[in-house]
């Protein structure tokens, strides 16, 4: 196939970069570049850093101490009822981040100090 990258390029590094992480249990950078090395797979450290970008790779707290997790995008994954209907619009995406209510009750607060800071501002000496 013509849109098939061939073996050992960017994007097979990227697949096993990705399935090590998911897998869990990679520590860091140096760690993944020897898990890489073991594969088979050679690589720089700059592809290694390039590649973690890309994939939008996180260091998160693990029970043994800091790894690495690609976040999950729910958007593309998850059960359905966690993803908003399509053509439900802005609201279903805001409402469906469970912090949505503390953030609609911050937003209220520092729209009430603006509001005051104006009126405040037109009425002044």
């Amino acid at each position: 196939m013509a849109d098939e990258a061939p073996p050992g390029t960017r994007a097979d590094r990227r697949r096993a970069t990705r399935d090590l992480v998911v897998a869990g249990g990679v520590t860091g950078p140096r760690d993944l570049a020897r898990r890489l090395a073991e594969a088979g797979i050679d690589t720089t450290p700059d592809a290694v850093r390039a590649d973690l970008r890309a994939l939008g790779v996180v260091r998160v707290a693990g029970p043994d101490g800091p790894v690495l997790a690609i976040p999950e995008d729910r958007g593309a994954v998850g059960p359905a009822a966690t993803r908003p209907e399509p053509g439900r619009g802005l609201a279903a995406e805001i409402t469906s981040d469970p912090d949505w209510k503390l953030q609609a009750v911050v937003l209220s607060v520092v729209l009430a100090f603006l509001l005051a800071g104006l009126v405040a501002w037109l009425l002044g000496p």
